[in-house]
C-alpha cells in the first residue's frame, strides 16, 4: 500500500509523533501523552462553564469532566477524540468571544480555533461554520457589511490554518483528497445489507470484505483505493435510497444512546477497545447527566444567554454521526455541552448555593451582552 497517507487529519498523529521523539514511544507512554490532553480538556471545560455560568458552574463542570468516562476513556484508546474535544472547547470559547466583542480580532481567534478543530477531526470545521453563521444572524443591529466581514475573516483564517495539510494532500495523491482519504471506506462500511437491515442497522459492518477489496489494490495510491470503494458501494446506495431515512435515524439513535444503547456500549468495548466496564459506566453516567443538561439549557435560555456556541458542537456531532454511523465517540465534542449545561442545572438546584449561583448567572448574562464597539446598521427611514 502507498506509504503516503491521509487516513486521519494530522494534529493528533503529529502530537503522538512528538511524544515519541521525547521518549514516550511505547503504548503506555503515548497513553500518558494523550492523558495530558485529557487534563487540558478538564481545564477547558471548566473555563467554558465559567464563561456561561460563573465560578460555581465552572468548578462543577471541571469536576464532572474529571470523572466522566466519556472524556477519560478516549485517552487510553489512542484516538483523536481528546484533542478534538479540546479543540471543541476552544471553538466554544472563541464563539462566545466573537458574540461579546464582534470585532475582527475575535473573528480571527474563532477562525484559528476552527482551523485547529479541522486538523483534529474532519467534522471540526462544521462547529465553527454553524456557530459563526448562527451568531452573525443573531447580531441584530449590527451592520450587514460588518457581519459579512466577520464571517469572511473567520472562514479565511480557518482555511489558512488547514491550508498546509490540504495543499499537501492535493499534491500527494492521484485523486483529490480533503482532510482525510477515508470517505470511500466509510461509505463501504456503513452502506450495505447488514447496516440497512437487522441488528446492525445504523452501525458499520464489512471489515472482512473491506480488507479483501483493499488487498486486491495493494500498494496503490490511497485515493485510488478510496475512489474504488466509493464506486463499489454507490449502486447499493442508489438501489436503497428509500431505506436511507430509517438508516440515518438509526445512526442518530445509536450515537446518542437512544436506539439499542447496550449494543453501543458493547461496540465501544469491543470495536473501539474502550473496555466493557468503562463503556457501561459511561452509558449510565450519560443518562444521568442528560435530564440535567436539558434543564440547564432552559435555564440559560431564560437568562437570555446565547446558546449557539454550545449547540454548534452538538450539531457537528449529529452531522458526523448521521453521515457515517452511530458511534458514541463522534459526540466527544458535544459531551462538553452536555457537562456544562448539566452543571448549570446542578448548581442552581443545589442549596444553599442556589441563590448565589442565580446571581452569578444574571451577572454572566449581563457580561455576555454584546459590547457597543461593532458598527451598527443604519436606521431605516420611517
Amino acid at each position: 500500500m502507498s506509504a503516503t497517507s491521509a487516513h486521519h487529519p494530522p494534529a493528533y498523529p503529529l502530537y503522538l509523533g512528538l511524544a515519541s521523539k521525547l521518549g514516550y514511544d511505547s503504548v503506555e507512554g503515548m497513553r500518558l501523552a494523550s492523558s495530558l490532553l485529557g487534563a487540558g480538556v478538564i481545564v477547558a471545560v471548566g473555563f467554558v462553564g465559567l464563561t456561561v455560568g460563573g465560578r460555581a458552574v465552572g468548578l462543577v463542570a471541571a469536576a464532572i469532566a474529571s470523572v466522566y468516562p466519556a472524556f477519560w476513556i478516549n485517552d487510553i484508546s489512542l484516538m483523536s477524540e481528546p484533542m478534538a474535544t479540546l479543540a471543541a472547547c476552544l471553538c466554544i470559547l472563541a464563539s462566545f468571544n466573537l458574540w461579546r466583542r464582534r470585532s475582527v480580532p475575535s473573528a480571527v481567534l474563532l477562525g484559528l480555533a476552527g482551523g485547529f478543530a479541522g486538523l483534529c477531526r474532519s467534522e471540526g470545521p462544521f462547529i465553527v461554520a454553524v456557530s459563526a453563521v448562527a451568531l452573525l444572524l443573531g447580531m441584530i443591529g449590527v451592520a450587514w457589511p460588518h457581519r459579512v466581514k466577520l464571517l469572511a475573516v473567520t472562514g479565511v483564517v480557518g482555511l489558512l490554518v488547514m491550508a498546509p495539510w490540504l495543499i499537501r494532500n492535493r499534491g500527494a495523491f492521484e485523486h483529490p483528497v480533503g482532510l482525510t482519504s477515508t470517505s470511500g471506506q466509510s461509505l463501504f462500511l456503513t452502506n450495505g445489507p447488514d447496516t440497512y437491515y437487522g441488528q446492525n442497522l445504523g452501525s458499520k459492518s464489512g471489515y472482512i470484505a473491506l480488507n479483501a477489496r483493499s488487498s486486491q489494490m495493494f500498494r496503490k495510491d490511497q485515493s485510488v483505493i478510496d475512489q474504488q470503494l466509493r464506486k463499489d458501494v454507490t449502486p447499493f446506495i442508489h438501489a436503497n435510497l428509500g431505506r436511507l431515512p430509517v438508516v440515518v435515524l438509526a445512526r442518530f439513535g445509536r450515537e446518542w444512546n437512544i436506539y439499542r444503547p447496550f449494543d453501543g456500549a458493547a461496540n465501544d468495548a469491543l470495536v473501539e477497545r474502550r473496555g466493557r466496564a468503562p463503556s457501561l459506566v459511561g452509558l449510565w453516567f450519560y443518562w444521568a447527566l442528560l435530564p440535567f443538561a436539558i434543564a440547564g439549557g432552559f435555564i440559560l435560555f431564560r437568562r437570555r444567554v446565547v446558546l449557539s456556541p454550545l449547540l454548534s458542537v452538538v450539531a457537528a456531532a449529529m452531522i458526523a454521526g448521521m453521515a457515517n454511523f452511530g458511534a458514541t465517540r463522534y459526540r466527544a465534542g458535544a459531551e462538553v455541552t452536555l457537562v456544562v449545561l448539566a452543571s448549570v442545572a446542578l448548581t442552581v438546584v443545589g442549596r444553599p448555593a442556589g441563590r448565589r449561583v442565580q446571581r452569578e448567572l444574571r451577572a454572566v448574562a449581563r457580561r455576555l451582552r454584546p459590547s457597543s464597539t461593532a458598527p451598527v446598521a443604519a436606521p431605516t427611514a420611517p
